[in-house]
């Protein structure tokens, strides 16, 4: 009774091993190549996003002083909120609330129309070296870029990066043609190539073209 059991039971058993085959046969190549690129991407930006968050708090802890220093100088010179936010774009076209310190007069957005026949940049966005608007102390601080401080923040938040092109506001965006657009595949940066050799050649392409240097990745 014991061997006929047994016997009886074998061919369920066959019948389960051979449903179960097909679930042991190795995923094709392509598939297993796919899961190993999305395993590096992940744990790139993993890396990259820790060492933004490291990086950023160790500088505001450092720097809190120095930062407090010119929230109160710019409350004192001119009327206003100490802090700006700017609207940007950031990665693939979300909106991105830019934080910097204020260094220009009250109503500086209004007079933007007005001055870009003057903008010494070429291509779709505005950018005046003597800009009328921008304020004394404005002026010294953008000239050593402490106005973007408070973008440490947005470090923080995950909203940027410490490396990566630089966001555009929505009116620069608008002017886009489709072969700019490759910029808004990469989260945006604090600094970049790009806010070196702008200096030496203003032109959009060389902002596209530096930008694609400085982002290394699509993270």
């Amino acid at each position: 009774m014991m061997a006929r059991s047994a016997s009886s039971a074998n061919p369920v058993n066959r019948r389960q091993t051979s449903a179960a085959l097909p679930l042991l046969l190795p995923f094709p190549t392509e598939f297993q190549g796919l899961d190993v690129e999305l395993a590096i991407d992940l744990a790139d930006a993993f890396a990259k996003r820790i060492l933004d968050y490291l990086v950023a708090s160790i500088t505001i802890l450092l720097l809190w002083p120095l930062m407090l220093v010119i929230a109160v100088a710019v409350k004192l010179e001119s009327r206003g909120p100490v802090i700006y936010r700017s609207l940007r774009v950031g990665k693939i076209g979300a909106p991105l609330a830019c934080y910097k310190f204020r260094t220009m007069i009250p109503g500086a957005s209004l007079l933007r129309q007005r001055l870009l026949h003057l903008s010494e940049r070429r291509g779709p966005f505005f950018k005046m070296a003597n800009d009328p608007r921008v304020t004394r102390l404005g002026r010294f601080l953008r000239k050593y870029s402490l106005d973007e401080l408070p973008q440490l923040w947005n470090v923080l938040k995950g909203d940027m990066s410490l490396v990566g092109p630089r966001p555009h506001p929505l009116d620069d965006v608008a002017l886009y043609r489709p072969e700019h657009h490759s910029r808004l595949e990469v989260k945006p940066g604090l600094t970049g190539l790009w806010q070196v050799t702008a200096r030496a050649n203003p032109s959009f392409a060389t902002c596209l073209e530096d930008n694609s240097g400085s982002a290394v990745g699509k993270r």
